[in-house]
């Protein structure tokens, strides 16, 4: 806890980290449950897809990048990659919450 409190580096991509890991788990089920109900069965065939798919791929560019950037010479690069990956997120997930259209919310 004391690393966290002082270290710049693991403050960062800890809050980073569980912005984006807890954010959309928790809320999207319930979300899609309530404004698409017809739709929860393709739902959750898309979302355990997505989650199989873009999980691990997202991981690996992540790291890719962070192996690329960081290092011991920019340590502060890792805290960048993960919120700059939130920031490109947030239009894609407004666009997610403010259509009608089951489909293009699910794409996005």
């Amino acid at each position: 806890m004391k690393e966290l409190a002082t270290n710049p580096v693991a403050k960062w991509v800890t809050i980073g980290s569980m912005t984006k890991l807890t954010s959309p788990y928790c809320f999207d089920p319930v979300y899609y449950l309530l404004k698409f109900p017809d739709h929860a069965t393709q739902f959750a065939l898309y979302i355990a897809l997505t989650n199989l798919i873009m999980g691990p791929l997202s991981s690996f560019i992540a790291a890719s990048l962070s192996d690329r950037y960081g290092g011991k010479k920019n340590s502060m690069a890792n805290s960048y990659i993960i919120m700059t990956g939130n920031l490109l997120a947030l239009p894609m997930f407004i666009v997610a919450v403010t259509t009608q259209n089951f489909y293009v919310s699910v794409v996005f």
